[in-house]
Formats: C-alpha cells, structure tokens, sequence
C-alpha cells in the first residue's frame, strides 16, 4: 500500500522535485544514521487476530504521510 500510494503521489514529478524532498529527508535523519532504531516487528505493528494494523501504526502511518504532503508528494487516497 505505501509503495503504491508514493509511487502515485509522484507521478509528473520530476527527478529534481523528487531530489529536493529527499534533500530535505536526508537533513532531518542524516544525524540519526548511525544510530538508527531498531523498528518494530510485523507481529508489532498489526493485530494477529483482526489482520488491520494497530492504532499506534495507524497514527504514524498518518503523521509520515502528512510530513511528506507538506514536501510536495501529491497523494491520491
């Protein structure tokens, strides 16, 4: 689904306007590279029994998506 609504939200862009909002990522996270989290598991991010991602998963999901709309990514859905 992620890959699927980036690759959307691109379309028309071009390789400079993609290369800008990677410039901007790369300024936020390039600090914490070396140190980079762990992440979570599957098992962690979804319920076992519902198959629907937890609400915690939800809400970054949501708050990443909206950082990368305010860099320029057009998203359909």
């Amino acid at each position: 689904k992620w890959a699927s609504e980036i690759a959307h939200g691109v379309i028309g862009m071009t390789r400079s306007q993609g290369n800008e909002i990677v410039k901007k990522l790369l300024a936020k996270y390039e600090d914490n590279i070396p140190n980079v989290p762990k992440g979570k598991t599957y098992e962690q991010c979804w319920d076992m029994k519902t198959k629907q991602p937890i609400r915690e998963y939800k809400q970054l999901y949501q708050k990443i998506k909206a950082e990368l709309a305010e860099l320029g990514v057009r998203f359909k859905f």
